[in-house]
């Protein structure tokens, strides 16, 4: 025979379980120390992307295989500035990557132990951790330790799928410590050495979004910038279209590769704004949009490298290329002249700024400059053909006479003379046909 409950006691028994599961908060263990590494931290970049690849990766269309990994076809190893060659050093013999130093002292999960109840608490996230707590799956720095430990073994020796494991238990067994700041950073690293670029990306991302003024970030704004490189040259040697999936590349994103190289640019300077790649991450986005043939958002990227990183390298490239994207981003007359002006502004500050440093681009750049000024009179001339369309003679010799007065040498210049003489006995105004209607209630009506 059922058991059947009352319904009084119907509502008690959820409630009961609401407080059961806010009470049960488990305490963290005391924290030891990590013993100091025994040899110098060491940091390496760009050998296993660019040519020294995970065993068992597949070559990507576009990409050859050298050794034992993949080098991509037409990417280029950016040269990093000094302060980067300080902080990605070649690793010792015999080992696999970056020895990490310890973790400082303090930091850990809240201990909400006799803490009042509150709304918070029934957060998605704070269930889902009471419930790992219940089945004894939650903080525990003693275990985070041991497996941080684990994992660190296995990545000196190159086990970096066992040793992802590790570090993946770390640091959810002791969140918001330093701990977990250190097995972020190796996860990263072990889906990077295994050229599993996205996965790297993502968790590189998280890293820099949960601590952003990490320890680890000179590190992890040149992983981002190479994985982006990477990328961008695959997709210009193997262009594909952004809506077909790829299921078996690990070292590519699923979807748009373009996509994917200008997101891992984007991180690096939201990362690190003022740091030795960010000025290389902003040229690149710009460039990458230039072979794609965006011109207008090329052109706004080249103008943040010209206003926010005055002394990059890019510098006159920035000038050059932003002058070249906007004058194609340029429609016609008949269209917004914004692009044609800017365009001519960025052409006299380079002829201003690189006059020593030009050498065989300035005849090129002045050509292009009257080619750009020509154009402006382009624009004074077809508004005048618009006035004289509509028999307003008078506004028609306005836009010509200003035409021959700012661009005198123009060839747009010699046709408004040839049109002025042409209407000179025209009337200003068109004759109006309906005169004993504007008698009648004014010419302004």
């Amino acid at each position: 025979m059922p058991v059947r409950i009352d319904h009084r006691w119907r509502w008690v028994l959820p409630l009961l379980a609401v407080g059961l599961a806010v009470g049960c908060q488990s305490v963290p263990q005391a924290r030891q120390p990590i013993p100091a590494p025994a040899e110098p931290e060491e940091y390496w970049l760009f050998d296993r992307l660019l040519g020294q690849g995970g065993e068992g990766a597949e070559a990507p269309e576009g990409a050859t295989r050298s050794g034992s990994g993949v080098r991509p076809v037409g990417v280029a190893k950016p040269v990093p500035t000094h302060e980067a060659e300080t902080a990605m050093r070649p690793p010792a013999e015999g080992r696999a990557g970056p020895v990490i130093p310890p973790p400082a002292p303090g930091g850990g999960p809240e201990d909400r132990t006799g803490k009042p109840f509150e709304l918070e608490d029934l957060a998605p996230e704070r269930t889902y951790q009471r419930f790992k707590n219940l089945i004894g799956l939650g903080p525990n720095e003693d275990i985070a330790r041991e497996r941080f430990d684990e994992g660190r073994r296995l990545f000196l020796l190159g086990r970096y799928q066992e040793a992802a494991k590790q570090f993946r238990s770390a640091a959810s067994r002791w969140p918001d410590s330093p701990l977990e700041e250190d097995a972020l950073f190796l996860l990263s690293e072990c889906h990077f050495f295994l050229d599993r670029y996205p996965k790297a990306h993502e968790t590189y991302n998280a890293l820099t979004t949960k601590y952003d003024n990490s320890r680890h970030l000179d590190v992890v704004v040149a992983r981002q910038f190479a994985i982006g490189r990477y990328w961008d040259g695959l997709d210009h040697a193997a262009p594909k279209w952004a809506l077909v999936p790829n299921f078996t590349d690990r070292s590519r994103p699923i979807f748009s590769t373009f996509s994917g190289a200008i997101d891992a640019y984007t991180a690096v300077r939201l990362s690190d704004p003022t740091g030795p790649y960010a000025d290389h991450a902003a040229m690149a986005t710009a460039n990458a949009y230039f072979l794609k043939g965006r011109w207008e958002d090329a052109a706004l990227h080249y103008e943040t490298v010209r206003r926010d990183y005055p002394q990059s390298e890019h510098q006159l490239q920035a000038h050059l290329l932003g002058m070249k994207a906007l004058e194609a981003s340029y429609q016609g007359p008949m269209y917004d002249g914004t692009p044609l002006f800017e365009a001519v502004d960025i052409a006299d500050a380079t002829l201003r700024q690189f006059r020593g440093r030009l050498e065989d681009q300035e005849a090129q750049l002045r050509s292009t400059r009257r080619k750009l000024e020509e154009a402006k009179a382009e624009r004074d001339l077809e508004m005048a053909r618009f006035y004289e369309a509509k028999r307003q003679y008078g506004a028609a010799r306005f836009y010509y006479e200003a035409l021959i007065r700012e661009y005198p040498q123009s060839q747009s210049a010699q046709r408004a003379r040839l049109r002025l003489a042409e209407i000179a006995h025209l009337p200003d105004r068109p004759p109006d046909h309906f005169a004993w209607l504007t008698r009648w209630f004014g010419e302004k009506r």
